[in-house]
This record gives structure tokens, sequence and C-alpha cells, in this order.
């Protein structure tokens, strides 16, 4: 009887990385400055070639809300406080 012992590996896409590369790549998106940025509340709006844009997300001075079949205007402060469910009409910054 003829025997087969050969070695055997499995076989993944070439464009996918090693268990340890990913792990690596991921410790250093941990240590990172943009982390830190996204941590504190800033989203990335366009992620094009060279590097990713971060702007910080704007919180409105003023909203519109619909009270009663009305409208009134409140600080976003307020609304915060005060005002969590009710419907936004608009928002002023």
């Amino acid at each position: 009887m003829k025997s087969n012992n050969q070695k055997v590996e499995w076989v993944r896409s070439s464009s996918t990385p090693t268990r340890t590369e990913r792990l690596q790549a991921h410790q250093e998106f941990e240590s990172s400055d943009l982390k830190r940025l996204l941590d504190e509340g800033w989203q990335i709006t366009s992620a094009r070639i060279k590097r990713a844009r971060i702007q910080k997300t704007k919180q409105p001075k003023e909203v519109i809300v619909s009270v009663f079949g009305g409208k009134l205007k409140m600080t976003f402060t307020e609304y915060q406080e005060k005002g969590q469910g009710l419907k936004v009409l608009m928002e002023i910054f």
C-alpha cells in the first residue's frame, strides 16, 4: 500500500493577513492618535487616499421643538435637561 504523508496547509485569500499581523495592526491602532480622537467624540468625515479627515461633531446652540402642536425655541442645554422626549424640528448652530 502506498502511504500519502504530505504536509497540508489551509488555503486562504492572498489579501488576508495572518493572525499575528492582524493582531499587531489592531494593537497599533489601539495606541494611535486616531483612536484617541475617535474616543473624544471626533468623527471621520472622509477617508481619501492619504489620510482620514476628522472633525469634531457640533452641538447646536438652540433647537426648535414641537410642543402641543406649536413650536418652541430653547437652548440646547435646556433641551438636554428638560426636553428629551420632544420632537426636534430644527437645530440652530
